[in-house]
């Protein structure tokens, strides 16, 4: 497998969060290297979405550091941590289900047009039907990726759940990321529909992008992750190559 130069690169510091004297994440340290695909496993309530939740933005941590390239993104607000060229998905799909799965893929192009704004329109109108176009083909290219563009203009609420769930990380790579966070991306899925997204993740993990994923399912996690980080009880109590980790 080659090794993208341009892919993130991620740090996590030292990192402690709690909430109401709770504490939820324990000094959690580990580092992604360019290209690497990274699973972070262990029991429901280890921490795992927690810790995505503060490399996104969405929660503050007490103490730490996150580290994207060098530089620092603790505190730094959602928006902020994706124009970095960090995107995600989440556990349960919460997408318009009316929408085409076209329109829905587009919302991951927000962070490349939302610097424009309304005023952009003083441009000119041809030049903003020209950004349209290319926000429109980079859907498009997401929805191949996943092997969804026929799929294209089909209600999402049309789907069958597990290419819903596909739907979704075409949102998120439509977005361009360099650093891809998935919770859970092969839960609920069939046998089949967890072979075909094994075959998605290697191929994504081929092209510039860094992914670290949450899943329970062990099987799957072998097949897509080259290191693994098991927490429980919000501590990292074991961390190396996948097959140390699961063998272990």
């Amino acid at each position: 497998r080659r090794q993208p130069s341009s892919a993130a690169t991620l740090s996590v510091v030292n990192l402690s969060l709690s909430f109401d004297g709770l504490s939820v994440l324990r000094d959690v340290s580990f580092g992604v290297t360019a290209g690497e695909v990274l699973g972070i496993v262990g029991p429901n309530g280890s921490g795992k979405t927690s810790l995505f939740n503060c490399i996104s933005g969405v929660y503050s941590p007490d103490s730490g550091s996150i580290i994207i390239d060098g530089a620092e993104v603790v505190n730094n607000s959602p928006h902020k941590v994706a124009a970095r060229g960090v995107s995600r998905t989440f556990q349960h799909i919460e997408l318009p289900r009316e929408q085409r799965v076209v329109d829905v893929v587009l919302l991951g192009r927000h962070a490349h047009t939302s610097r424009f704004g309304v005023g952009a329109y003083s441009i000119g109108v041809p030049y903003m039907l020209g950004i349209e176009r290319a926000n429109r083909a980079s859907a498009i290219d997401a929805l191949r990726r996943v092997g969804l563009k026929a799929w294209s203009q089909t209600r999402l609420g049309d789907l069958p759940y597990g290419l819903a769930k596909r739907a979704d990380l075409a949102r998120a790579l439509a977005a361009a990321p360099r650093l891809l966070l998935l919770d859970e991306p092969a839960a609920g899925l069939s046998t089949d529909e967890r072979g075909e997204l094994v075959t998605v993740l290697n191929r994504i993990a081929n092209d510039d992008v860094t992914v670290c994923l949450v899943e329970h399912d062990m099987s799957f996690v072998s097949r897509v992750c080259s290191s693994l980080i098991l927490l429980v009880g919000g501590r990292e109590v074991r961390a190396g190559p996948a097959d140390e980790v699961l063998g272990d």
